[in-house]
């Protein structure tokens, strides 16, 4: 059983956000590892922000921990986007040795889901499948975007 907090993750197209609002402890770090990499592999996520806005200070273990779960999600299959990393925890992450050269980061985060709908492309938004109706009465398999000649759509759910 849990006594610590656990950090809420939410889907939001084929991404995760995750907003970390308070100082981790080693414990809550751990399992924020297990829970993320769990839900990674539960919806086939391609993408995470994780926003460190409300963090004001991170230690050497904290930062090991959030370098293996980007490191662990990329193996998964999933790009990682850090945002609002704040002055105090830059300087740390640097002091400390860590070099985050390979991790995308951004300012906040409007502009790290920006960047993974750019480098994710149409991975992004998982295509919705649905079928169109010919003027034959045949139906054939689209995704959302595709140019249709016939308004008839059947939603799949």
């Amino acid at each position: 059983m849990r006594n610590h907090p656990k950090i809420p993750i939410l889907k939001l197209y084929n991404c995760l956000l995750i907003s970390i609002q308070w100082e981790l402890d080693d414990q809550t770090a751990l399992h924020f590892q297990e829970d993320l990499l769990n839900k990674i592999h539960e919806t086939g996520a391609n993408g995470v922000v994780i926003d460190l806005t409300s963090v004001d200070m991170i230690d050497s273990f904290i930062a090991k921990v959030l370098g293996d779960v980007i490191t662990m999600s990329k193996l998964m299959g999933a790009k990682v986007v850090l945002t609002g990393i704040q002055p105090a925890v830059a300087v740390t992450l640097i002091e400390l040795g860590i070099s985050l050269e390979e991790i995308q980061t951004a300012l906040d985060l409007e502009q790290g889901l920006e960047t993974l709908k750019r480098e994710l492309g149409n991975r992004y938004e998982r295509p919705i499948l649905c079928k169109n109706i010919d003027g034959m009465g045949h139906s054939r398999s689209k995704t959302i975007g595709a140019q249709c000649k016939k308004r008839t759509w059947i939603w799949n759910s």
